[in-house]
């Protein structure tokens, strides 16, 4: 999971962050970031409600019921409401998360387009959640680990790409490769593999790294290098290396085989 570097100021004290550990007794729902996050809040899939909103428990909301809970996301807690929607036909069920001003307002700016994805988990109990996300993020140099003891976040610096540069490169390597995206390093192709669930996803690769880079400076469509997530990982792990010294490592490799 990634987050940005945290600030004192915005988590205020360790008992709040200690709400915010990660449950690995409950699965992660991935969703696609959309219109919504700027005017209401995110629908949680069906198979999800008896996880976020489990019958018989103390967290159980009824239909047309809401409990109020709290949301880390950019480092930061929002209050919010985990809503059971009040259809007027019984045999619809809705589930969401609803959003104050507060939360829609930092997905703009964390997702200035409806482009990406964002992963929701369970923090200490169902009414804290966290909600990560990668696609807007580069990964810089520095990373920490807090809190000691038994577990530990591990937090990276960041910092906001644009994503019409990363769009446009894509829309380049696509005209130039027959329509496909695929990685220039392993030629990994989601579309080949995934289907249809697959298409025109990549990742885009800034060649120049944050910390290279001046105040103020922009990327060029050039800059651009389409990467599948494993090999964007690789490029990006101490030491960090660039894409031509990966796909030659990669080769030298395959012929090991």
């Amino acid at each position: 999971m990634i987050f940005q570097e945290l600030e004192p100021d915005r988590i205020k004290d360790y008992e709040s962050l200690e709400c915010f550990r990660l449950n690995d007794n409950y699965p992660r729902l991935v969703k696609n970031v959309g219109t919504s996050q700027y005017t209401d809040g995110v629908r949680i899939d069906k198979e999800f409600h008896n996880t976020f909103n489990p019958p018989n428990t103390d967290f159980y909301v009824k239909r047309g019921t809401a409990r109020p809970i709290k949301i880390l996301f950019n480092n930061k807690i929002f209050k919010a409401e985990y809503r059971y929607e009040n259809q007027k036909d019984n045999a619809i069920e809705l589930q969401s998360i609803r959003f104050r001003k507060e939360l829609k307002e930092e997905f703009k700016k964390v997702f200035p387009n409806p482009i990406g994805e964002f992963v929701i988990q369970i923090g200490i109990d169902l009414n804290h959640f966290i909600f990560s996300y990668t696609s807007n993020s580069i990964i810089d140099d520095e990373e920490e680990e807090y809190p000691e003891g038994a577990s530990a976040y591990k937090t990276h610096k960041a910092r906001e790409r644009n994503n019409q540069v990363i769009n446009k490169a894509k829309e380049r390597f696509k005209r130039n490769s027959e329509g496909r995206l695929f990685c220039e390093v392993c030629g990994f192709d989601f579309f080949e593999v995934y289907g249809e669930r697959g298409e025109a996803f990549i990742e885009g690769h800034h060649n120049k790294f944050v910390s290279e880079m001046a105040e103020g400076e922009k990327t060029k469509i050039e800059d651009i290098s389409m990467l599948c997530s494993n090999c964007h990982r690789m490029i990006h792990k101490k030491p960090k290396i660039n894409v031509k010294q990966l796909a030659d490592l990669v080769k030298e490799k395959k012929k090991q085989i």
